[in-house]
């Protein structure tokens, strides 16, 4: 394997609590699942590697893919424009989303996420 880019994404997908349930019925092969994960986003955040969920987003909607963007699960922060002119992360966040809606994904917050999961469950 060659270095990793420091341009790098992170995207951990996916990642449910049935796989603690099922553990002990079905003997889940790899025990360190969650530690390696958590070491791996630890290290991402460490060397100062992207876990952008722009651009994630971006590119699923050009692939085609149906992708949701969980607003109040993701987070940013302030920025200074080339200017020198501070932006707020909560501006920031609110034209990063708006960004997104609509072209390359859909905007939802957590309630509607787990609303929909509750009744596709049903």
């Amino acid at each position: 394997m060659t270095a990793l880019p420091q341009n790098a994404a992170l995207l951990v997908i996916d990642v449910q609590k049935g796989f603690d349930r099922y553990n002990e019925e079905y003997h889940r092969n790899n025990p360190q699942l969650e530690a390696n994960i958590a070491r791996l986003q630890r290290a991402w955040r460490e060397t100062g590697r992207p876990m952008c969920v722009s651009t994630t987003a971006r590119m699923a909607g050009n692939l085609g893919f149906t992708t949701y963007v969980v607003s109040d699960a993701t987070a940013t922060f302030d920025n200074m424009g080339p200017d020198g002119k501070r932006y707020g992360a909560e501006l920031l966040h609110d034209v990063a989303l708006a960004d997104l809606h609509g072209e390359f994904a859909t905007v939802v917050d957590t309630a509607t996420i787990l609303a929909r999961a509750s009744e596709e469950a049903a």
